[in-house]
């Protein structure tokens, strides 16, 4: 996925679970918190229990006022680079054994929380595959 800018409120713009994403040269800004006051992740990652290992690789990405974290990682694994990550709650949540790489070259300022942030987080409510 690269390339694009989504100026649409959602509770998560990018969800990856149960596989293997690269995001590159992408925007994601002004999540909102769902109905349950839980969410508002711009890209979260889980492990997916029935389909196996998540990981999501960053690069060039610009999160800022998501409305809870730029990046949360729910036993998934991440890598970012020459990203920037501002003004949200948590620069990076992680739970479940969640795990991110950060190289020297991203831009985390003016979060509530600049660090990586272990925390208790609710895993995104399922959704049935789609069909082939």
């Amino acid at each position: 996925m690269g390339g694009g800018c989504q100026r649409v409120r959602l509770d998560v713009d990018v969800i990856v679970i149960g596989a293997t994403a690269t995001l590159d040269q992408v925007v994601v800004r002004g999540t909102s918190v769902a109905s349950g006051g839980v969410w508002g992740e711009g890209i979260a990652a889980w492990f997916g229990e029935v389909i196996g290992d998540t990981q999501v690789m960053m690069s060039h990405v610009l999160l800022e006022e998501n409305a809870r974290a730029g990046i949360a990682l729910g036993g998934a694994t991440g890598t970012l680079a020459g990203s920037t990550i501002r003004r949200n709650v948590f620069a990076v949540l992680t739970d479940e054994g969640g795990e991110i790489e950060m190289a020297g070259d991203n831009a985390v300022f003016d979060n509530e929380q600049d660090e990586v942030t272990s925390a208790d987080i609710e895993p995104p409510p399922v959704v049935d595959p789609i069909p082939p």
